[in-house]
């Protein structure tokens, strides 16, 4: 029996068979070697930034290096947004992973004034690195990675600055060469900092990640022990474009038999197929802003025109789109099918990204058996209600009055109709404006069906 592990879920351990090494680590690994270096690896999401990040440090720590990687993603709200909780709470989190006492208050004690940036500056080079080298170790790495997390920090364009001032001073301070910068981002630098003179992401060395190519896909298969034949590895690079991730998880099923290669292409692009739980985790995050949601709806229709630049980038981060030269387009043709056909109504409830279940806000079916505006009760009483009505009314009024009554009733239970569906998410907007529309031009009816006041003077 074939010794296959689950799909990937994360970084890929540093001793995993199962991790293809591009032309991007060779690069990296070889720079890493020297002191006082810059290096910023790019790329979209699950394209293995994390694990290439992960042996760049491993070979920082066999040279002899001090390491430390902090991720953005993790950060509460409010440190994203302070200034100087900002970079308090950075230099507290690297003397904490480097086993150094935190001496934070005592240097915005010292060079408060100067301004919280120039106070980490000097926390860094006065304190964490001198602190390293007496311990005996060649340099510091400090790895950032999840930068794309500061693309809303109102100090954003100051801290990418800060962190370019560093490279510079090598030039001039000795000791700073001693200090290597590893910056991980999920989306093009320039959207981070407007000002290319002081951006660190446009000196040293760039390595940027793309989605597998076809031969890459056949070293992971081969890796798999091949559990797809030819023709069928070139229509899974078809389907998912090289998707790491993506690959991954259909090489590890197929080896492990948890689904048929007959049954693979049925239901790919839906929520029910191998990339269910994938698509929804997606989904759910994107319905947390509607405009998100509708963007990439609108790219995977071939729509790029009307999505905003903002929505396209944030798409891009989430690792869902990409830049081509016609514009911005999903990113494999499983992303373009699935955005492309989905409706309100046909997400059933999956497990999310991580395989715990997640309560599923378009799934309402459940729920609607039972309701009694949708199952027809509710008419049925107010229908009854309303003859009642007119039967008591009839007795008060006189016969030529009731079709006014009777029209004006119908209506209301029109409208009230129309909004219990809209509410149901089982009418469309579009489709509950042309029925009030409707509605309303009906009411010229209710005048015809008056006769003319017998109080009006000749």
């Amino acid at each position: 029996m074939l010794n296959i592990p689950p799909p990937p879920t994360g970084a890929m351990p540093l001793d995993s068979p199962y991790y293809i090494q591009r032309p991007s680590d060779r690069l990296g690994l070889a720079t890493i070697e020297n002191q006082g270096v810059t290096l910023s690896i790019t790329g979209t999401r699950q394209v293995g930034k994390t694990s290439l990040l992960a042996r760049l440090l491993a070979a920082a720590q066999n040279q002899g290096k001090q390491k430390v990687s902090l991720d953005f993603q993790g950060w509460e709200k409010e440190a994203l947004r302070e200034t100087e909780l900002f970079y308090r709470r950075f230099c507290a989190q690297l003397s904490a992973r480097l086993d150094l006492s935190d001496r934070v208050e005592a240097c915005w004690q010292k060079y408060g004034g100067a301004g919280s940036s120039y106070c980490c500056s000097r926390y860094v080079q006065d304190y964490l690195l001198e602190q390293v080298v007496q311990r005996g170790a060649k340099g510091l790495v400090i790895a950032l990675d999840e930068v794309e997390t500061l693309i809303d920090a109102p100090f954003r364009s100051e801290f990418f600055g800060l962190l370019r001032s560093w490279h510079n001073a090598r030039a001039a301070e000795p000791n700073m060469k001693a200090l290597d910068l590893i910056l991980v981002s999920s989306t093009e630098p320039y959207e981070l900092i407007e000002d290319l003179n002081q951006s660190p992401f446009n000196v040293g060395t760039e390595l940027k990640l793309e989605d597998f190519t076809l031969a890459e896909t056949e070293q992971l298969n081969a890796a798999y022990q091949q559990p797809l034949q030819a023709d069928e590895l070139a229509e899974l690079y078809k389907r998912v474009g090289g998707h790491p991730y993506l690959t991954a998880q259909v090489l590890a099923q197929v080896a492990s038999n948890q689904i048929s290669r007959m049954q693979l292409w049925q239901t790919a692009h839906q929520e029910t197929g191998v990339f269910g739980s994938h698509l929804v985790y997606h989904r759910l995050r994107l319905e947390k802003r509607s405009e998100l949601l509708e963007g990439m709806q609108l790219i995977a229709q071939g729509k790029a025109r009307q999505v905003s630049k903002d929505v396209a980038i944030r798409l891009e981060m989430a690792g869902l789109v990409k830049s081509s030269p016609k514009g911005y387009v999903p990113r494999c043709g499983i992303y373009e099918l699935y955005f492309r056909d989905l409706s309100a109504n046909s997400a059933p409830e999956l497990p999310s990204e991580s395989g715990n279940s997640s309560p599923n806000p378009r799934s309402t079916e459940g729920n609607r058996g039972g309701n009694p505006w949708t199952s027809g009760s509710f008419y049925l009483l107010v229908a009854v209600v309303v003859m009642s009505l007119v039967a008591a009314i009839s007795r008060a009024v006189d016969l030529i009055v009731l079709p006014i009554v009777l029209v004006s009733g119908v209506l209301v239970v029109m409208v009230i109709g129309a909004f219990q569906l809209r509410q149901d998410d089982r009418f469309s907007e579009a489709g509950f404006v042309t029925l009030m529309q409707e509605t309303l031009k009906r009411l010229p009816l209710i005048r015809k069906v008056m006769p003319p006041s017998s109080d009006k003077k000749s």
